[in-house]
């Protein structure tokens, strides 16, 4: 017991004032964003929410980059991309891209639905720093990091979804990124995790929606990384073997684990009528 508090203690000694304040607003901010749920959006601003929420984000960064230098990044990760202008100017077109695109579609984003997307984002960015098995080029099988997303874009639609996936996209760089060309960073990073909100085309159906989005969104994202695998990884493939079979087998090797995960979590009865309840009060209030 003695070894273990000297231990624990030295850990808390590790910890920079600016994670301290970090943790703080994580864990006053998600509190925040949960009584928004609770109250419903026509008694807080859009304002504050909007804060509140882009704090929480900001805060989940900050605690994720502490701990990088603990996790065990992919063979031949490279951070230094995260240096380089194209990259965040690449990032930048996106975002506007994206923005206009939802001006152009004039969605409304609520306070309740900026703190729904928050939190299920911020689920989404923790389960998948929880890596059940990781594989040796990269990709790993996680505890249903993807459901947060599914969930959101079930809710509010595909336009909310795709950008909740891409924010989710962008925040996975956090946890180390193997970035070779910027086609490769979008097939890899932003397509994917943005076509995650597919899932919501059945929107208008009840739970069912939500199982048959897991698989379309699951598909759809599990296209790209093949993409990816046979534009820039063709190399890895055995002898013998073309790269299309070789990314299909490989990039299929985690994400079916990941999506049959997430689809056994979401047929649990009890989960099922949270989620239901969930939505049919989102709808109720918007």
């Amino acid at each position: 017991m003695a070894e273990w508090f000297f231990q624990f203690h030295k850990k808390l000694l590790e910890f920079t004032p600016a994670l301290w304040i970090a943790l703080a607003v994580l864990l006053i901010g998600g509190v925040a964003l949960g009584l928004i749920l609770k109250k419903g959006e026509k008694k807080v601003s859009f304002a504050l929410t909007l804060c509140i929420s882009a704090l929480v984000l900001i805060s989940l960064i900050v605690v994720t980059a502490f701990f990088i230098p603990e996790m065990e990044l992919e063979e031949g990760t490279s951070m230094s991309v995260l240096y380089q202008t194209w990259f965040w100017a690449l990032v930048l077109i996106i975002l506007l891209v994206v923005s206009m695109a939802l001006m152009i579609r004039r969605q409304v984003w609520t306070a309740r639905m900026l703190a729904t997307g928050a939190v299920c984002i911020a689920l989404s960015v923790l389960l998948a720093a929880i890596r059940l098995y990781r594989l040796p080029n990269g990709g790993s099988i996680t505890p249903a990091s993807m459901l947060p997303l599914f969930v959101f874009a079930w809710i509010y639609g595909v336009p909310a979804g795709i950008s909740a996936g891409l924010v989710h996209g962008i925040l996975q760089l956090t946890m180390g990124a193997y970035v070779l060309h910027p086609m490769q960073f979008m097939l890899d990073y932003i397509l994917p995790f943005s076509l995650l909100g597919f899932a919501g085309l059945f929107s208008r159906m009840d739970i069912k929606g939500l199982w048959a989005g897991i698989w379309v969104g699951g598909f759809l994202r599990f296209l790209m990384h093949v993409l990816s695998g046979v534009l820039f990884f063709a190399s890895y493939a055995p002898e013998g073997q073309t790269p299309l079979v070789y990314s299909i087998l490989y990039n299929g090797s985690y994400m079916l684990p990941d999506l049959v995960i997430c689809m056994l979590i979401a047929v649990i009865p009890p989960i099922s009528r949270i989620l239901v309840r969930l939505k049919k009060r989102s709808q109720a209030e918007a």
